[in-house]
C-alpha cells in the first residue's frame, strides 16, 4: 500500500484541452507499456491525456487506478467522491484500489454503508485499504438481523477482494463488521493492524458465506476479548471456508501482536497452512535501520516517523506456541541494513536470528517448508555480510547461533524438505514505510543484484553447513 501515489480524483481530472498536433502515431501497444512503467506518477499521467485524445483515452485507466478519498478534508469528502463519480461514470471500472485516507482527529470517520456504496459503485474494485469503521454512525441493530439484512438488500451484490485491510480501527461493536464481510464472497487477505474493539457483546447469530484465504494481523482487537472474536468469526464461516488458510503478521504493537496471533492461531487451528513472521518489530527499534544516529533510547527524545510510537519497541523475546498445528511452511524474514555497521548491527541480526530461532523451535514437527527471508534496506555492502557472519562470534554466545538453527532446525523436522534462503528481498519499505523524515541510505560501492546474491550463497553455505550438506538448504532470488 503505497498512499503516497494515489489518484487524488479531483486532482487528477484533467481540464479540457484542444488536441495536440503533429503527434507521432506509436500504436496503442506501444504507448500501453510506456504508461505502465509510468504507473502511481499522477503528474506525468496527467500530463499524457493532455497529449491528444489517443493518449488520454488509455491514460486514464491507468491515471485512476489507485485513488484515495479523505473524508476529512474539505473537498475530498465521501460527498465530494460519488458526485465525481456521477460526472464521470467512465472512472467507475478503471479503479482497482481504494484507500480511506484518515479523517478528522479522534472521530471515526467511516460508514459501513459507504464502504457498501463502494462496493456496488466500483465492479472491478479489488483492493479496498486503510478503512475506519464505527458502529456509532450506524442505527442499532438488532444482532440476528445484520447478517441476513446485508445480504437480502435488493442493491447488493456479492464482490471478490484481493486485499481487505483495516487499519486503527475503533468498533463499538463487532456488527459493522460483520455487516461489511457479510457483502463480500471471497477475501484473498483480510489485513487488520491496530484493531480495537470496545465491547464483545452482540454478535451475530447467522453464519457468515465468506471465503478468506489469507489473515495479515498487527495487534488486532483489544486485550483480553481476542479468542472471542477470532472464535466467533471462525464459527460463522461454513465448513472449509477458511480451509488452507496463510496467516501473516508483522509483529509490531508489543505483545498485543503476539497474543492476538497466539489466540487467531489456537481458533483457526486446522485450517492454518501457513504462517508467516517477521520478527523485526519483536527484536529492534524500527527507527534504528533507517537512521544511523538512533539508538535504543525512549521514543519521546526522537522525532517522531510515520509509524506509531507503540511500534518502537526493545528487545523481547517472542513467546509463541505452534505445537498443535499442522501447518506444512513457516515463512520467517532477516533484514539487514546499511545504516549500522559494527557491533550494533550484528547485535540487531543476533536478536532477529533468536526470535527467528524460538518461533522454528516452537512450531510443529508437521512442516515440510520453511522459507527464511533475507530483506534489506539500503545498498548491498560487504561490511554487511561481515556483521551477519559475526552472529558468530563471542559478542552474540547469549543469543541462538547459526549452528543453533542449523543444528536445531534438522533435529526438530524429521520431514523437512527444504529450507529456502530468499535473497535480495527490497520490500522492506513496502512493510515498513512510508518514513517520515528518512535520512539518505548509507553510500558506499554497491555490487550487482546478481552479486548480491551469490555473497549471500556464499555466506549461507558457510553458516550452515549442515543443511548444505543433507541438500536441504536451497536458494532463490526475490522477485521484489
Amino acid at each position: 500500500m503505497d498512499a503516497g501515489i494515489l489518484a487524488n480524483v479531483h486532482d487528477a481530472h484533467p481540464e479540457p484541452t484542444s488536441p495536440t498536433r503533429n503527434v507521432h502515431p506509436f500504436p496503442p501497444e506501444i504507448i500501453g507499456i510506456v504508461l505502465y512503467h509510468l504507473e502511481g506518477d499522477v503528474a506525468t499521467l496527467r500530463c499524457c491525456t493532455l497529449v491528444c485524445a489517443i493518449w488520454a483515452a488509455l491514460a486514464r485507466p491507468h491515471l485512476f487506478r489507485k485513488v484515495v478519498c479523505r473524508p476529512g478534508v474539505p473537498t475530498r469528502t465521501w460527498e465530494d467522491f460519488f458526485d465525481f463519480l456521477d460526472t464521470s461514470p467512465d472512472v467507475a471500472r478503471y479503479i482497482r484500489w481504494f484507500t480511506v485516507d484518515g479523517g478528522r482527529v479522534h472521530i471515526s470517520n467511516v460508514e459501513v454503508e459507504r464502504i457498501l456504496e463502494v462496493l456496488e459503485r466500483l465492479p472491478l474494485l479489488d483492493r479496498l485499504y486503510n478503512v475506519y469503521i464505527t458502529s456509532k454512525m450506524l442505527p442499532r441493530l438488532h444482532p440476528e438481523d445484520v447478517v441476513e439484512r446485508a445480504v437480502t438488500t435488493p442493491s447488493a451484490r456479492r464482490h471478490k477482494l484481493q486485499v481487505l485491510s483495516f487499519c486503527s480501527c475503533m468498533f463499538g461493536t463487532v456488527m459493522p463488521l460483520y455487516r461489511l464481510l457479510a457483502s463480500i464472497a471471497h477475501i484473498g487477505t483480510f489485513a487488520v493492524h491496530n484493531f480495537v474493539l470496545l465491547r464483545p457483546e452482540d454478535l451475530p447469530l447467522g453464519s457468515l458465506d465468506t471465503q478468506i484465504s489469507a489473515i495479515a494481523i498487527d495487534g488486532s482487537f483489544s486485550p483480553g476479548k481476542q479468542f472471542c472474536q477470532w472464535a466467533s468469526l471462525r464459527h460463522r464461516l461454513p465448513s472449509g471456508f477458511a480451509s488452507g488458510l496463510t496467516v501473516t503478521t508483522r509483529l509490531i504493537d508489543g505483545s498485543y501482536a503476539a497474543a492476538s496471533l497466539q489466540d487467531l492461531l489456537d481458533t483457526f487451528g486446522s485450517d492454518v497452512r501457513s504462517v508467516s513472521v517477521n520478527a523485526l518489530g519483536a527484536s529492534w527499534d524500527l527507527r534504528t535501520i533507517i537512521r544511523p544516529h538512533v539508538v535504543a533510547t525512549p521514543v519521546t527524545t526522537v522525532d517522531r516517523t510515520a509509524i506509531s510510537s507503540t511500534d518502537f519497541l526493545a528487545f523481547y523475546p517472542i513467546q509463541l506456541d505452534m505445537w498443535s498445528l499442522s501447518i506444512r511452511t513457516l515463512v520467517l524474514y532477516f533484514t539487514v541494513t546499511s545504516m549500522r555497521t559494527g557491533r550494533d548491527a550484528t547485535t540487531l541480526y543476533s536478536r532477529l536470528l533468536e526470535n527467528n530461532w524460538r518461533l522454528v523451535s516452537n512450531a510443529p514437527a508437521s512442516i515440510t517448508n520453511i522459507e527464511l527471508r533475507f530483506q534489506r534496506y539500503g545498498p548491498h555492502v560487504d561490511s554487511v555480510l561481515d556483521d551477519v557472519r559475526a552472529i558468530n562470534d563471542r559478542v552474540a554466545n547469549w543469543w541462538a547461533r547459526w549452528n543453533t538453527l542449523d543444528e536445531g532446525t534438522l533435529t526438530r523436522f524429521p520431514h523437512l524438505e527444504a529450507f529456502l534462503c530468499v535473497l535480495c528481498d527490497g520490500g522492506f519499505l513496502e512493510q515498513y514505510g512510508p518514513f517520515q523524515g528518512a535520512e539518505p541510505v548509507a553510500s558506499g560501492p554497491s555490487g550487482s543484484r546478481q552479486q548480491e546474491f551469490d555473497d549471500y550463497v556464499e555466506l549461507l553455505k558457510g553458516v550452515l553447513p549442515r543443511m548444505h550438506e543433507r541438500g536441504i538448504l536451497q536458494f532463490r532470488m526475490s522477485d521484489v
